[in-house]
């Protein structure tokens, strides 16, 4: 099946509320590791949620434009901090049923514990203070912005600050603080007007 299609079955299973809320594992899961970054720094993460009140939401017509970003850099020092999560839980229990189900056929449909894997960055560790070059990873096709992790670690072990987003409507899964994840919004009529007027 081409891509479009994956993402129009995608939005209908998620409309249809068809989705799983949390984990669900009788057993515990396959555990997957990330491959470890090539640079010469370790790497520190954190995660913050943007709002512009001045801009609708694009889907939804809220009156405010949400964003959910995780940035790397270089860090300091990881001595006290903790490794951070792939996956939040809420968001990796939605991850189970529609990326890994849907829209990439290629990962295990099931047996995975997807709340378990963890990134080689440092939650919360200090950034080392220098000016560095900043890139931004903007994932496409109904992706979340954690599959550009390992790109976005190694990137930010060699010296860079990469700040990763998501695109809340657009994107498979956004767990916001404090509420469910957001799910895809892009219907299939959507999708067929946008690929015909190619916007």
């Amino acid at each position: 099946m081409r891509r479009r299609t994956f993402i129009a079955a995608a939005a209908s299973t998620a409309l249809a509320g068809a989705l799983p809320t949390r984990p669900a594992f009788a057993t515990p899961g396959l555990v997957l590791r990330l491959p470890a970054p090539t640079g010469s720094h370790s790497v520190g993460t954190t995660t913050l949620q943007l709002t512009d009140r001045n801009r609708t939401d694009p889907w939804n017509n809220a009156p405010t434009r949400e964003l959910m970003t995780t940035i790397y850099y270089p860090a300091s020092t990881i001595r006290g901090y903790q490794l951070a999560p792939h996956l939040t839980p809420a968001a990796a229990a939605v991850f189970q049923g529609l990326d890994a189900g849907v829209l990439h056929p290629e990962l295990p449909a099931a047996g995975v514990d997807w709340a378990a894997t963890t990134t080689h960055s440092y939650a919360g560790a200090p950034a080392i203070p220098v000016r560095r070059p900043v890139l931004l990873y903007s994932p496409g096709g109904a992706d979340p912005r954690t599959i550009g992790t390992v790109v976005a670690e190694d990137l930010a072990s060699r010296g860079y600050v990469v700040v990763t987003v998501d695109h809340p409507g657009e994107t498979s899964e956004v767990d916001f603080p404090g509420r469910p994840p957001r799910v895809i919004e892009i219907t299939p009529e959507v999708q067929t007007i946008r690929c015909s007027t190619g916007r």
